[in-house]
């Protein structure tokens, strides 16, 4: 009797559908991954006429820039020199308001340390002339009087030597190019830059 071999290998159904289906989530996974994306992220790129908008910068990353390149007209100073100035120490808001008058198209990054300079040292020199009127009149009390008034004097000298060593800080920062913002005295600055008071 003779055997019967197979011309074929027989071909499993099973099998065929199994890779079809393998190919089919193959194709659609890219497409389910860029689906998954947020939507409201995806909005937020493009601008109500389709096209991708850019970021605008806000004013509190404006420490993210490089300093500008280029020289002030006055003095001829590099512009990380001449923000180093709004913090001197010796003649606080002096610089400040000389850039102010004198830069006729100045930038961005100088400005705002001229405007937080000028809150920084006024503030300073503000809180110098309350304590020392309160000084004056405290020293004409009798007995208690002289004693509340040598707390005040030391009270300004620390004062003085806090201001001194937060300026000389800040001058060093500013001239390495670091971003430069004080506390507290930083956010008044956007406020001042934002509502375009300079």
């Amino acid at each position: 009797m003779a055997e019967m071999r197979p011309d074929k290998q027989t071909e499993d159904p099973f099998e065929r559908n199994n890779e079809y289906d393998y190919e089919m989530k193959a194709k659609k996974a890219p497409d389910a991954a860029s689906s998954s994306q947020d939507p409201e992220a995806s909005a937020a790129d493009e601008d109500a006429s389709g096209k991708p908008s850019a970021k605008k910068p806000t004013l509190k990353s404006w420490d993210a820039v490089q300093v500008p390149q280029g020289k002030t007209h006055f003095f001829d100073l590099e512009f990380n020199v001449a923000a180093a100035l709004c913090y001197f120490p010796l003649l606080p808001i002096i610089a400040p308001i000389l850039w102010l008058r004198t830069e006729l198209n100045i930038n961005e990054y100088l400005k705002w340390h001229c405007v937080q300079g000028i809150i920084f040292g006024g503030g300073f020199l503000a809180l110098s002339v309350i304590i020392g009127t309160v000084e004056a009149i405290l020293g004409f009390i009798p007995m208690i009087g002289p004693v509340l008034s040598m707390i005040l004097i030391l009270l300004r000298a620390l004062l003085g030597v806090l201001f001194t060593v937060y300026a000389v800080r800040q001058m060093i920062d500013v001239y390495k190019g670091r971003p430069g913002r004080l506390p507290f005295v930083s956010n008044f600055t956007d406020q001042f830059m934002q509502a375009g008071k300079v």
